[in-house]
């Protein structure tokens, strides 16, 4: 995530569940390797450190953004600002 001047607010990776099977880094297109991600955190404590870092009045942008946010468990008005 990075802020309206474009600095890096917050970045991380998702360790793959014990259950599941990673299977491509799609190292080309993403520049990660496995052992990128070997000490991830799990998505649930991604994500609360995602929303200790966003702002209620913040602008989220992005690429099929609504989608995200519903991932996410992101509320308007909680998380970000509404429109």
């Amino acid at each position: 995530m990075v802020d309206g001047d474009e600095k890096k607010v917050f970045d991380s990776f998702v360790k793959v569940p014990s259950d599941k099977k990673l299977f491509s880094c799609l190292t080309k297109l993403t520049g990660l390797v496995e052992s990128d991600i070997e000490d991830a955190e799990e998505l649930d404590v991604v994500i609360e450190k995602l929303k200790g870092v966003l702002d209620k009045d913040g602008v989220l942008v992005g690429q099929g953004i609504g989608h995200d946010v519903s991932w996410c468990k992101l509320e308007a008005g909680v998380d970000f600002r509404e429109r």
